[in-house]
């Protein structure tokens, strides 16, 4: 994911770094902030591995239905199994994300995770 113009919560989500994404949330930022490319720290999250950041945002009201420039939802950069599941038990919307990549076999996926969202599909 290209990293465009982005705030300090769009940073504390890619680092991982929770303590400062709960304390910017609950202080003066929207958890489904855009970047200038409309990407949310959800977005980053995902798209860094960091999972607990994923379920901190998802948990403090962050979409996962947020769409990027393009359409990319937060399933489009996932990387890992934890994130995955997150995003799915959080309603992440598959169909989205298929009409956009295609089937999970298209995307640049290990084959636990395929296989995750084949069985969701």
């Amino acid at each position: 994911m290209a990293h465009c113009a982005a705030t300090d919560i769009h940073w504390a989500a890619k680092e991982g770094n929770c303590s400062e994404l709960r304390q910017l949330i609950t202080s003066v930022h929207d958890a489904n902030a855009p970047d200038s490319a409309h990407a949310t720290p959800l977005h980053w999250a995902v798209s860094s591995s960091q999972a607990a950041s994923v379920e901190l945002l998802i948990q403090m009201g962050a979409s996962p239905m947020a769409r990027a420039t393009g359409g990319a939802t937060p399933l489009h950069g996932v990387r890992e199994e934890r994130s995955l599941r997150l995003l799915l038990r959080a309603r992440a919307d598959l169909d989205a994300m298929i009409a956009i990549s295609g089937p999970p076999s298209t995307l640049p996926l290990s084959t636990s995770l395929a296989s995750t969202l084949w069985s969701r599909c």
